[in-house]
């Protein structure tokens, strides 16, 4: 089975005009293939922008990547996700949207509650912190918690609203897309299926 990536990998998807997110954006990462053996979980995480137009969502900016390292894990991928959105920040406002409570409750714990040898995650952490620290510190960040996996009737009742349950699904759908770009062995993969 190779190895997942270790070097961190940053693909647009759709690049925005000046090259990085301009505002609020909304983030998510996934884990595939795990589900019998934690060996196989892949991660990928994913950025986006959207705009509304009418009654039309686009999107603007789209960054996703495979989660680098040999730790697989959603709630590193979910972290790293805000990684990657302070690391191609522009100009502010600064929003991140995330459908994990565990980052958006250690967004507002701080460094002292996230970036410690002690704590999950701390390696990712420390670089959010210190790239939150160059846009001006903790206070220009907002990271806000959004519905995960939400449906109209969400919309309707105000759990959600629509645009940030479209952006929710893009990303949604960016992470697992970015978890399938880590090296992979389908000879493996049918072997280890079949043993199943």
């Amino acid at each position: 089975l190779p190895l997942p990536t270790m070097e961190p990998i940053y693909k647009w998807n759709v690049v925005p005009p000046s090259g990085s997110f301009e505002g609020a954006a909304h983030g998510d990462g996934s884990a595939l293939f795990g589900s019998r053996d934690e060996a196989f979980t892949r991660c990928g995480w994913c950025v986006v922008q959207v705009e509304k137009r009418g009654a039309l969502v686009h999107c603007v900016a789209s960054l996703h990547g495979p989660l680098p390292g040999p730790l697989q894990t959603s709630p590193a991928a979910e972290a790293f996700g805000l990684l990657a959105y302070v690391f191609h920040a522009g100009m502010p406002p600064y929003i991140y949207h995330t459908d994990c409570q565990w980052v958006a409750s250690s967004y507002l714990a701080g460094p002292s509650a996230t970036a410690g040898a002690q704590h999950v995650h701390a390696d990712i952490w420390r670089r959010v912190w210190r790239k939150v620290t160059d846009l001006g510190g903790a206070h220009v960040l907002a990271v806000v918690k959004v519905k995960a996996h939400s449906t109209m009737l969400d919309v309707e009742n105000g759990r959600i609203g629509a645009v940030d349950r479209i952006a929710n699904s893009m990303a949604d759908i960016g992470a697992k897309k970015a978890a399938t770009m880590h090296p992979s062995d389908p000879a493996v993969m049918r072997r280890c299926e079949r043993t199943w």
